[in-house]
């Protein structure tokens, strides 16, 4: 019980934090220090939690072991162009999901937090209101402005309105304009797809005629948001690119897809930290320390190779594919295949922001397979 309150006060915290106060985190780089503390909180944690590593740890234990020896052989290096710390972070925010397994929160009570949540999160993005107007009205995409918080709540809040987790008719109006005003300033085609993906779930794990209303109402709302708002026009026409093969952005993206996997063949265990990515610059022409080919899950096939790519790939489709368990696990399950298809396509699970909650929820969820194995 003790730890259990800990663990649940301490992401309360958190995430009341990234609420009010997530953009000034990510401007000042703060948001890694954060995420390194929990880390290192999850990891020292694990003698005194009453939790049993399973299987399912076998989806990021081996990348984690890995940036171990990685990170111990590359102190030896005189000087390194890139710090290896930041580029290896990514593999140590699973530990986080260790305590939160010791989460037991009822659905009506996630329902409020995270309704609150989106509340301070839309307060917080005030102080910034012209550039939220400007990436709503832009006719350019790359016009975006978030927090990294504000992406993040929206996987959760769409998932909590197809189970009917959030209670009343103002607070579901107010949800959904939240949705769109978060969604809408991110500008993210990925973020879209994502939603569909969780809506898809949520029709195939629920079979029946009334959970499907919610989901049909959905797509109904969301199509009307992107034919009838400028952001929503921008995003139907870079879909329209993609399609006609005239956007650089997604063929740059195939490209580095293509190139990271011929490598891995000669990098079998990756390249290690330390290193620029080789195969891209940024926006000005710079080496970056990240894995700009936008997709979350080749970085562990970039910098620690095959063993923990196969591994974290492995645990995604089993995930994908499991039945079982009550509606909270259904629900916690839509969520994250959401987070995953956004971070199929983008660098998000290497920001802590987005990845020290990602792991959070993959706790929640190993909870309740393990809880739900213990009732049949």
């Amino acid at each position: 019980m003790i730890v259990s309150f800990f663990s649940r006060y301490i992401f309360y915290i958190y995430f009341i934090f990234l609420a009010i106060i997530g953009r000034t985190l990510r401007d000042f780089d703060l948001d890694y220090a954060a995420a390194i503390l929990l880390s290192l909180l999850g990891l020292f944690s694990l003698p005194f939690l009453r939790v049993k590593l399973s299987v399912w740890d076998l989806m990021w234990l081996p990348a984690s072991f890995m940036a171990i020896v990685y990170l111990v052989l590359y102190s030896l290096e005189v000087a390194l162009p890139a710090d290896p710390i930041i580029q290896s972070l990514m593999f140590f925010m699973p530990f986080v999901s260790l305590l939160s397994r010791n989460l037991d929160v009822e659905h009506v009570d996630l329902g409020r937090l995270f309704f609150g949540l989106a509340v301070l999160c839309f307060i917080g993005l005030l102080p910034y209101y012209s550039e939220v107007l400007v990436a709503l009205t832009s006719s350019h995409e790359r016009a975006r402005f978030h927090s990294y918080f504000s992406i993040l709540i929206c996987f959760f809040m769409v998932s909590f309105l197809l189970s009917g987790w959030i209670e009343g008719k103002y607070k579901v109006i107010f949800s959904i304009f939240l949705i769109v005003i978060f969604s809408g300033a991110a500008a993210h085609r990925s973020m879209y797809l994502a939603f569909v993906c969780q809506v898809i779930f949520w029709m195939l794990v629920n079979g029946n005629v009334k959970a499907l209303i919610r989901p049909l109402i959905a797509i109904v709302i969301g199509g009307g948001v992107l034919m009838f708002t400028d952001f929503g026009n921008v995003i139907i026409g870079k879909f329209s690119d993609s399609a006609a093969g005239t956007d650089g952005n997604t063929e740059s993206r195939l490209y580095y897809y293509q190139q990271v996997f011929v490598n891995s063949y000669h990098d079998f265990l990756g390249v290690g930290f330390g290193e620029y990515f080789k195969y891209g610059l940024d926006s000005k022409g710079q080496p970056v320390a990240y894995a700009l080919q936008h997709n979350s899950y080749l970085s562990y096939l970039y910098f620690l190779g095959w063993i923990p790519f196969l591994a974290v790939l492995v645990g995604l489709v089993r995930l994908v594919f499991y039945r079982g368990g009550g509606e909270r696990l259904k629900v916690y399950l839509s969520i994250f295949i959401g987070m995953s298809f956004f971070s199929l396509l983008n660098v998000y699970l290497e920001q802590p922001t987005f990845g020290i909650v990602y792991w959070i929820l993959y706790g929640l969820i190993t909870r309740e397979i393990q809880c739900a194995r213990k009732i049949f």
